[in-house]
């Protein structure tokens, strides 16, 4: 096999499916100015490397011995195999799609699994080639274009049903960036172009975005998805209808709560469910707390969480949520209330006798975590729950609770 001015041999493959848990520095040591192989030895440690990297994130990748990584780089950034797959559902129906930056094109393998034939556009020659190579060996309809995605929406006559970039959030300096006009490539200023080339446009954008900026600059804008996996947001995505509509969008959010693709998902409406103002009340021995997950957070659904499930914030500032009864529903965790006590000095003697292990969380609190956990003199674990929240009062409490 030629690819890249380079043979991969038998023994190349070989090499990597026995070294596979090994150590890669001290790979590069033992095998250094190694002479009794035919195959490009640091090649051959870089690809272990690379699945070293990847065999949580990318299982089916790992499955298969003959997937090539173009640099470690790529394998970094690459998109989670379970985020892969929710961004191929998004283009169900769909016959065409261009990939503006295909990069190790996993989320072209995902997208072409639905039955699309998937065009994937990559600036990097030697990356290009062995994307060619990877879409013969997954099998996947991808056909991979190297070029300029830029100078390629400018020159091209096709039309695609929809067009899929994950603009580089990095500037010329390397330095990272996170608004959508400072990536490359800058999708604010090709929009006009890209939407007269599809039906729909679909943006992976950071999820430091600020999505109150986003809604207000960018016209079309039907739908964003605010995704995460195990409580960390990973992305937000922007759907970008070519038929601007005046319908208002709607805004989805998934938590990813286990790898065989449980999650807590809640969808609501961006004009209505944003408000800064929820109902509050105050918590109750007995009662729940209920704090809304990374997503929830992120797309500021508060006014639209407390409508849905009937419940109030603590105070508009903490973002925590009070419930007289158990919500198993809820996307977020659910704590039962053991006992509330008032932030006072007087209060606090002891505590650290009383509750030696407990998870300690602050929010809208005049301590972080680390140092109330300090003060109250007690250590992380164990199976209750400390949160220190600021009521609408301007007090503080300490509300001990566990998992129902």
């Amino acid at each position: 096999m030629y690819i890249c001015g380079m043979t991969f041999t038998a023994d190349f493959f070989e090499f990597i499916s026995k070294n596979i848990d090994a150590e890669p520095n001290r790979l590069r040591l033992k095998y250094y100015n190694a002479t009794e192989y035919s195959f490009d030895m640091g090649l051959a440690i870089a690809q272990i490397e690379c699945r070293q990297r990847i065999r949580r994130k990318l299982p089916s990748i790992a499955a298969e011995p003959r997937f090539l990584f173009p640099s470690t780089l790529l394998a970094e950034q690459c998109t989670d195999e379970l985020v892969a797959q929710f961004h191929g559902s998004l283009f169900n129906g769909c016959r065409t799609v261009l990939d503006m930056t295909a990069g190790l094109c996993i989320d072209d393998i995902a997208i072409a699994s639905h039955g699309c034939k998937v065009t994937g556009i990559e600036i990097d020659t030697n990356a290009a080639e062995i994307a060619r190579h990877n879409m013969v060996v997954m099998n996947a309809n991808v056909d991979i274009i190297c070029g300029d995605s830029a100078d390629f929406i400018a020159d091209t006559d096709l039309r695609f049903d929809a067009i899929f970039v994950d603009p580089a959030r990095r500037d010329s300096h390397s330095n990272r960036v996170y608004d959508i006009a400072d990536c490359s490539p800058n999708i604010i200023a090709l929009m006009p172009l890209i939407l007269k080339r599809c039906n729909y446009l679909i943006v992976k954008a950071s999820p430091m975005i600020d999505i109150n900026d986003t809604l207000a600059r960018i016209d079309g804008i039907t739908d964003i998805w605010v995704v995460a996996i195990k409580n960390e947001c990973k992305e937000v995505l922007i759907r970008v209808s070519a038929d601007k509509s005046d319908s208002e969008p709607s805004i989805h959010t998934v938590n990813y709560t286990d790898s065989d693709g449980t999650a807590q998902r809640f969808d609501f409406n961006a004009r209505n469910g944003r408000t800064s103002s929820t109902p509050t009340a105050m918590p109750q021995a007995g009662g729940y707390i209920l704090e809304p997950n990374a997503c929830i957070m992120k797309a500021g659904a508060f006014a639209a969480l407390a409508d849905a499930y009937g419940i109030a914030q603590i105070d508009n500032n903490t973002h925590i949520f009070v419930s007289d009864k158990y919500i198993a529903d809820f996307p977020g965790r659910v704590f039962a209330i053991d006992e509330i006590i008032p932030y006072k000095e007087r209060e606090l003697k002891g505590f650290g006798k009383s509750y030696p292990h407990i998870n300690v969380a602050t929010r809208n609190f005049p301590l972080t975590a680390e140092q109330l956990r300090k003060k109250l003199r007690c250590n992380d674990g164990g199976n209750q729950y400390l949160f220190g929240v600021g009521l609408n009062d301007r007090s503080c409490v300490l509300i001990i609770g566990h998992k129902p």
